[in-house]
């Protein structure tokens, strides 16, 4: 008894599974299969047009038995319709079973523009239709039937209108190309969407290809960002940016109907990236604007000129095709010239660049002649333009030109962040200059000019970038007097800089030593002969006596202001040009309460926003005025140098008589 007890659970199980249904055994072929058909056979085709319906072309009831059968596998130019063009009917019917699902029509491959019928009912378009025809690039499209009843076996008629472009007539035949396919809606939605994973598939590389070029693009328009004087890389960013549109308006034109003019905006993009790919080549090596660029720049206007008459097949198709390669050709040819001469001079940058650029071109060469031959007529080329175009399908289809194009950009990316780090290092390396050039000046141009009795200086110094080439130095005599130098050297920055010092120095050791103007002019000269390094240094040297007399020598520089005139006296050459120079001295007398003005070239030559200059009548006029407010003036103006101004006012003496008074009254005055 208790043995069968055990074997209780067991017969439990077996009765369940016993009692399930045996139909989860069977396998429905017929309800399970794939429920698209395809419609592969002859169909009813007429030429001509019922573009107002009166004729009935479109209505299930219309009787087609007179109008000519034709094959649905294959468009009409090669079944008797050679170079046909305009308006074609194809009509066909399909019985469609008692129990269906949601039905829909696939149209594959079919020109131009049509409209698709179902007993009479407009059920979808692709295109313009006249008298508003539109050509577009033929995509496969699914049309969904209108509903259906269920119940009983029916017939579906289905009209099909076509347009076929009459610049396509000569190169392509009008129609259907390869058979239509009708069945469940859901089923075929995912046979298109399986035409477009392959055909992603297929455009893996090229796609690839522009992340690539958007990331390349992205970065260097970064870099330009950070260094706007060096637009090579805002013409390779821009170069890069234009190729990833022209890519993207072909990647959406293989999924979605476009106008076939969007060739031409395709053109013209292909067209500005070639532009700005030349201007970035003109720059990396160092070329200018000759003859050789304007002959390519005209090389690439001619395609774009000849972009819509090609698309729209005016010209013949190989005709066309050999003009654009030999175009093409020749703007490759410019491009590897204008880097091969800049490469035989040693520029390194076209060195590199060089190199990838020709295997690229030589590639997009190679795949345009093979594409050429064989549409002129020489099926020999096709095994050649088919493996330039497909080396390899593994991991996905790559072509020859996708593995060089690579190449090339990843040469070019490489040759620019080798220029932005030496650009960088470069900078740095100037901004201690800088800074070196900044300590120096701040210890030769003096801050306060010192006291000297009997006379009022003041002094401002403004230079127009952060370390100037003007200097002025103010020293005062043992007999009470002063002796004054302002000057101007050619030149910013560190060098500058360095001449400067260089001037400084030598002018403080000349002053213990000489008061005479001229002599110490002619005593700089000498030290400045060769050292100048093509620039040169203008400066003026003067004493002015306590009791007011003058004397002004000038080595290139303007004479000084006084009471509003500007002394009249002989300069001569500016210091280091030639030597053995001996500098004239003027003599003049400033009288009590005189103002003295010396300035450089950056106060007349103050420019505004219009380039009219402040000018000598300007200068005059506000010569009297004290030094801040001279350089203030010039500077509101527009500065486009450095401004430096010294003014130099005699102070009235105090009379003997005025001096007693004075003791006087300050004795006789309660302590």
């Amino acid at each position: 008894m208790r043995v069968w007890i055990r074997f209780l659970p067991f017969a439990f199980l077996f009765a369940i599974c016993g009692s399930m249904p045996s139909r989860g055994q069977v396998f429905d072929l017929d309800r399970d299969r794939m429920q698209i058909s395809e419609l592969n056979g002859p169909m009813r085709f007429h030429m001509g047009d019922d573009a107002d319906g009166r004729l009935g072309w479109a209505s299930a009831g219309f009787d087609d038995s007179a109008w000519q059968l034709i094959r649905s596998d294959r468009d009409w130019s090669q079944q008797g319709y050679a170079g046909v063009s305009g308006m074609a009917w194809y009509r066909f019917k399909v019985q469609v079973p008692a129990h269906h699902r949601q039905l829909a029509l696939a149209v594959p491959t079919l020109l131009t523009s049509y409209q698709v019928y179902a007993d009479g009912a407009l059920i979808g378009q692709i295109g313009g239709m006249p008298p508003h025809p539109r050509a577009v690039q033929p995509q496969p499209l699914v049309f969904p039937l209108p509903g259906i009843p269920e119940g009983q076996p029916r017939f579906v008629t289905i009209a099909i209108r076509v347009w076929h472009w009459p610049a396509w007539a000569k190169l392509y035949g009008g129609g259907i190309y390869e058979p239509l396919r009708m069945g469940d809606s859901g089923q075929l939605r995912g046979w298109l969407q399986s035409l477009s994973e392959h055909r992603d598939w297929q455009d893996s590389a090229s796609n690839l290809q522009l992340v690539v070029f958007l990331l390349v693009g992205s970065g260097c328009m970064m870099m330009f960002s950070l260094r706007r004087r060096e637009t090579e890389y805002f013409w390779f960013s821009l170069a890069n940016l234009l190729v990833v549109v022209d890519s993207l308006i072909g990647d959406w034109a293989h999924h979605y109907p476009v106008s076939i003019y969007w060739n031409s905006v395709r053109d013209l993009c292909d067209f500005a990236a070639n532009l700005a790919f030349l201007q970035f080549v003109l720059l990396v090596s160092g070329s200018r604007r000759g003859r050789l660029y304007w002959s390519t720049l005209g090389v690439m206007g001619f395609q774009v000129l000849l972009s819509v008459p090609i698309d729209s097949t005016w010209i013949k198709p190989g005709i066309s095709n050999g003009i654009m390669t030999l175009l093409s050709f020749l703007f490759y040819v410019g491009v590897l010239v204008i880097l091969g001469r800049s490469a035989r001079a040693g520029n390194l940058d076209s060195q590199l660049v060089f190199v990838p650029t020709a295997f690229s071109y030589l590639s997009l060469s190679g795949r345009s002649f093979a594409f050429s031959l064989a549409a002129l007529g020489h099926p020999w080329a096709w095994p050649y333009a088919r493996w330039i175009r497909q080396v390899t399908t593994w991991p996905f289809p790559i072509a020859l030109t996708d593995v060089t194009g690579m190449l090339q950009m990843l040469a070019l990316l490489v040759i620019l962040l080798l220029r932005f780090v030496r650009s960088r290092r470069d900078e740095e390396r100037f901004r201690s200059e800088l800074q070196a050039a900044r300590s120096v000046q701040s210890v030769l141009v003096p801050d306060e000019v010192p006291a000297v009795p009997g006379f009022r200086i003041q002094s401002v110094y403004t230079p127009a970038s952060e370390v100037g080439g003007d200097f002025f130095q103010v020293f005062p005599l043992p007999d009470g007097g002063v002796l004054a130098a302002i000057g101007d050297v050619s030149g910013k920055g560190m060098p500058a800089a360095m001449t400067v010092s260089l001037l400084v120095g030598v002018l403080r050791t000349l002053a213990y030593y000489s008061e005479s103007p001229g002599e110490i002019l002619s005593a700089m000269n000498q030290r400045m002969i060769g050292r100048t390094k093509g620039g040169f240094t203008t400066c003026l040297v003067l004493c002015a006596r306590p009791d007011g007399p003058l004397t002004i020598a000038s080595a290139g520089h303007m004479m000084p202001y006084v009471d509003g005139r500007e002394i009249v006296g002989e300069t001569g050459l500016p210091l280091g040009i030639a030597a053995d120079i001996t500098y004239p001295e003027t003599s003049y007398r400033l009288r009590d309460g005189g103002q003295l003005t010396l300035i450089t070239d950056g106060v007349i030559e103050a420019r505004d926003k219009s380039g009219e200059l402040f000018g000598f009548e300007r200068t005059a006029a506000i010569s009297m005025q004290s030094a801040e407010q001279i350089a203030a003036c010039a500077q509101q103006f527009g500065q486009d140098d450095d401004i430096t101004v010294v003014t130099l006012m005699r102070e009235s003496p105090v009379e003997p008589a005025a001096i007693l008074h004075a003791e006087a009254d300050a004795a006789a005055s309660p302590a």
